[in-house]
């Protein structure tokens, strides 16, 4: 039987007992403002600590995360939005105000860390038009779907082992911002994890190399900010 993949970050999540539901949550959405392509590869039961280099919007992310409130980090994204959005005005020639951030590539949301989406989507700083938290919370979930793109295959065809793995890592790496941005939470965690050990007794268990791998392999291609398993 086929997953339905036309799930949304947009709504509001409560507990989960389907990988129809779960997957829609890590792959579908109805709003992006941006399209992304990612990685290859594998999945993982076992465990182990790995520390990997962090690209610039993760140092930023984790500097913010010491020292900003989830305020002053929605005040910073505000700041960003509004030059690119002034940027965008001067190229286009249309009133700032007017400027459709929702527009594919009009905006580059690369500018953002993951935190200062969760922010903009949250409307921490109580500063940002529903269009721009819409569009934010969107860039967001395009992010998770790179990360956990390589597994969707699989997961499609009723293998959830490398899809289930890679939200278990992701949603163990995000703050908590982040998790409610995308709607995850501890019951879909969860279901999620009981899904991935129901298949493994089917499969086998998988290399957790392959799946830091694929991980770290598409942060680099504009997935989820990926800093370490535990």
């Amino acid at each position: 039987m086929g997953i339905n993949v036309l799930g949304s970050f947009g709504s509001s999540y409560s507990p989960v007992s389907s990988k129809a539901e779960i997957y829609g949550k890590a792959v579908g959405n109805e709003h992006k403002p941006v399209d992304k392509e990612g990685g290859t590869v594998g999945a993982a039961t076992t465990s182990s600590s790995t520390i990997v280099t962090l690209s610039p919007n993760a140092k930023l992310a984790a500097a913010q995360a010491m020292v900003l409130s989830f305020e002053d980090v929605g005040q910073a994204a505000r700041a960003k939005m509004d030059a690119l959005k002034q940027q965008a005005s001067e190229k286009t020639h249309t009133p700032a105000d007017q400027i459709n951030v929702q527009q594919a590539g009009l905006l580059d949301y690369s500018k953002f860390s993951d935190q200062e989406l969760a922010a903009m989507a949250k409307n921490s700083s109580s500063n940002f038009s529903k269009a721009e938290q819409v569009a934010a919370q969107a860039m967001l979930a395009d992010r998770v779907k790179v990360s956990v793109e390589a597994f969707a295959g699989p997961a499609v065809a009723g293998d959830w082992r490398g899809h289930g793995m890679a939200i278990d890592a992701l949603y163990k790496t995000m703050s908590p911002e982040m998790r409610s941005a995308l709607g995850w939470t501890p019951a879909m965690l969860e279901a999620n994890n009981r899904m991935v050990k129901d298949d493994e007794e089917k499969y086998g268990k998988l290399d957790m190399n392959d799946l830091l791998t694929s991980l770290r392999s598409a942060q680099h291609k504009g997935g989820v900010t990926f800093q370490q398993v535990n």
